[in-house]
């Protein structure tokens, strides 16, 4: 099987500018969905962190504060899953919650928090997100995976053969 071999492909390339790729859907009630994020044409994206929020509305609109979102992350370039099923956001999302209350100053605990990834993906393939929300009510998840553009110093990734 042919493996990439990403510590050569970060040796022969330019780490550019800081650079994020955003996400953001409203997931109706009780339903599937899956969108892509497209990576730019003019560089390989390395993404050192993912970080996000989400609602937790449930029946009639109420905050239930139970996360009721779950999503999974493909790097469809080496199709990989980089989440290999439905993973509930709150598991590492935490502590995404973006709290809605009527309550005056009830504050939503929205911390930064974001995730390691270390992950490369190439220029032109996609990251296909597919999520899920079990509530009664709609409910949003924000996204933002953040790194740094790759020029690449080579035509080609390097690959190993095994």
């Amino acid at each position: 099987m042919d493996r990439i071999d990403i510590d050569a492909m970060l040796d022969r390339a330019e780490y550019d500018h800081p650079f994020w790729y955003p996400f953001a859907v409203d997931i109706p009630a009780n339903s599937q969905n899956t969108q892509q994020l497209t990576i730019s044409s003019d560089a390989d994206f390395l993404c050192q962190y993912i970080t996000g929020r989400y609602t937790t509305l449930d029946v009639a609109g109420a905050d239930a504060g139970v996360c009721g979102l779950s999503l999974q992350i493909i790097d469809m370039g080496f199709s990989v899953p980089l989440i290999d099923a439905l993973a509930n956001c709150a598991l590492f999302l935490s502590p995404g919650r973006q709290r809605t209350s009527t309550v005056a100053g009830d504050p939503s605990h929205q911390l930064f928090f974001p995730i390691e990834l270390d992950h490369v993906f190439l220029s032109q393939s996609t990251i296909e997100l597919r999520y899920a929300n079990n509530q009664a009510t709609e409910n949003r998840l924000e996204l933002l995976f953040m790194g740094r553009k790759l020029r690449r110093k080579f035509q080609q990734a390097p690959i190993n053969q095994q």
